[in-house]
């Protein structure tokens, strides 16, 4: 779902973020401005 996801936006011009855990995902929002956040609600860790 997540490479689905990123083929269909990085066609549309939007750069991409992706994290496989919650620590990725925290470090990432504190270093960039996100605009939007999709998320596993059961993402691991």
């Amino acid at each position: 779902m997540r490479e689905l996801l990123r083929i269909a936006l990085t066609q549309h011009g939007h750069h991409l973020f992706s994290a496989e855990d919650r620590a990725t995902c925290l470090a990432m929002l504190k270093q960039h401005k996100i605009d939007l956040v999709v998320l596993d609600l059961r993402i691991p860790g």
